[in-house]
């Protein structure tokens, strides 16, 4: 078959009229137009179901059928060209029935010439073809909106995993929080009972040691000695309060107990607690205590 020819099915069980259509089809101007001929109701509802057709001129009188009933049946099928109702009958209700039925137009035998016949065809086909491009566009449209709407609901599942992590990770976050503090907590009670464990026997040991040092009848040698040892007995006594503070610090609970005090005597005062290590290492430590302001506000323990 020629590229742009037409298919048209004619359904008509009368030879006369058959001539009659081939002839006046005979006559439209570049006629590109294949022809089937269908002598029966049976034969022309397979040959409308093989869907091979553009158009269908189809009888109103089909022996003990008539043509509005094959048209209703073939509606019900799978192929849907474009049918065109032909009848000898000017009769205006059998064409409202007729389109009513799903023609696409409707012809009068005694008054149809060869425009008359292919205009019907082809504004069919074309009424046709626009149906077939807008049902193509909207399954294009519908599988777009389909695949739109996949992509949305795709999104919002990854989003509801996103808050799901995000939520995991936050409860995560909460417990491992939560575990720190106890752990810091435990840590804090546990250098809290630490340091009353080691002030315990310090306490005794740096009255002993003070009272030993304020003794006139040792000798002054034994007594700068015990002095020393008294100063690190309570340098060991604040070294466990540091402990403490280190709690109080987390706590947010330390409290600096500040005085004036003299810088001088500080400086005297830890020279002498470090003397023995600086000479056991072999350090040469100068004090310039030369300064003629010399009272500062600090915390003399810390």
């Amino acid at each position: 078959m020629d590229e742009g020819q037409l298919r048209v099915l004619l359904i008509e069980d009368d030879p006369d009229d058959y001539l009659l259509t081939t002839e006046l089809l005979a006559e439209i101007p570049g006629n590109k137009i294949a022809f089937e001929w269908a002598t029966d109701y049976e034969t022309g509802l397979a040959a409308l179901n093989r869907c091979e057709h553009d158009a269908c001129l189809l009888d109103y009188r089909l022996g003990r059928k008539d043509g509005l009933l094959l048209l209703r049946e073939a509606l019900t099928r799978v192929c849907k060209a474009p049918v065109i109702l032909l009848t000898g009958e000017g009769d205006r209700d059998l064409a409202l029935q007729a389109l009513d039925a799903g023609a696409a137009d409707y012809l009068v035998k005694g008054e149809i010439d060869s425009v008359a016949l292919e205009r019907p065809i082809r504004y069919a086909m074309q009424q046709n073809q626009n149906a077939t491009l807008l049902k193509e566009k909207v399954e294009e449209r519908t599988a777009e909106l389909v695949q739109a709407n996949t992509a949305l609901r795709e999104s919002a599942q990854q989003i509801r995993a996103l808050f799901e992590t995000a939520e995991a990770a936050r409860l995560a976050a909460e417990a491992a929080k939560s575990r720190a503090e106890a752990a810091t907590r435990a840590k804090d009670d546990f250098l809290a009972a630490l340091s009353h464990e080691l002030r315990t026997p310090l306490n005794p040991a740096l009255l002993l040691a003070t009272s030993l040092a304020d003794d006139m009848s040792l000798p002054a040698q034994v007594r700068d000695d015990i002095n020393v040892i008294a100063k690190g007995i309570a340098l060991q006594s604040r070294l466990v309060d540091d402990l403490l503070d280190i709690t109080r610090i987390t706590g947010g609970k330390l409290r600096l107990d500040l005085h004036p005090i003299d810088a001088h005597a500080a400086l005297r005062h830890a020279y002498g607690i470090l003397r023995a290590d600086v000479r056991e290492q072999a350090i040469e430590v100068t004090l310039d205590l030369a300064a003629p302001r010399h009272t500062i506000h600090a915390d003399a323990v810390r």
